[in-house]
């Protein structure tokens, strides 16, 4: 399903870049880059990293969003939704990471980040704790920036099941013809969704 992107206009003001005339819709895509976290507990630069986001059927002022970073993403809770916010007024985006407390209850921790600079393919965001003591950044890019169409593969190959019958586990084997981040949504007979398996 091809989709039209707006695009993004970009007016730099003092150091600040604020995106002029996009909405929230324009966030929705396949981002990759990579993120850079410097904290008391751990540390690296460069990392590879991806974020989807997509459209929430049930409510307009956020995007779900899946991605590899453990800082933003907990992918031991990928059966509850993550939620991403834009504040133009502000210029920063919001990803809304889950949590179980100790208790057992969901919980979840709002990560504010600052649009620090936007070019033509590119957006920095940083997200610095309240004490200061912990930096992550996000350098990405999206295909309707870049243009670049080449995310999706060519090439699907879905296997037959095994064992079949099964119970209570069964082997579907996927194929693709590159390398590349992919999820798979299972629903049952009557078209519920049951589960979203990620690599």
């Amino acid at each position: 399903m091809a989709r039209i992107f707006k695009y993004i206009s970009i007016l730099l003001v003092s150091q600040y870049c604020f995106l002029i005339g996009s909405d929230l819709e324009d966030f929705a895509g396949y981002w990759t880059g990579t993120e850079s976290l410097a904290s008391p507990s751990t540390s690296y630069q460069s990392r590879p990293v991806y974020i989807f986001l997509r459209h929430n059927d049930l409510v307009d002022n956020n995007l779900i969003y899946t991605s590899n970073s453990n800082f933003i993403y907990n992918a031991y809770l990928d059966w509850a939704d993550h939620y991403f916010t834009y504040d133009k007024t502000e210029n920063q985006v919001t990803y809304e990471r889950r949590f179980m407390t100790p208790l057992g209850i969901l919980g979840s921790q709002n990560l504010v980040y600052n649009i620090i600079e936007v070019d033509d393919t590119r957006i920095l965001l940083e997200y610095i704790s309240n004490d200061g003591l912990t930096i992550h950044s996000l350098s990405i890019s999206s295909s309707m920036l870049s243009n670049n169409l080449d995310i999706y593969p060519k090439e699907l190959n879905l296997g037959e099941n095994y064992p079949n019958p099964f119970n209570p586990i069964t082997f579907i084997p996927v194929k693709i013809n590159k390398k590349a981040h992919a999820s798979i949504e299972i629903y049952n007979m009557s078209g519920q969704f049951v589960q979203r398996i990620q690599s």
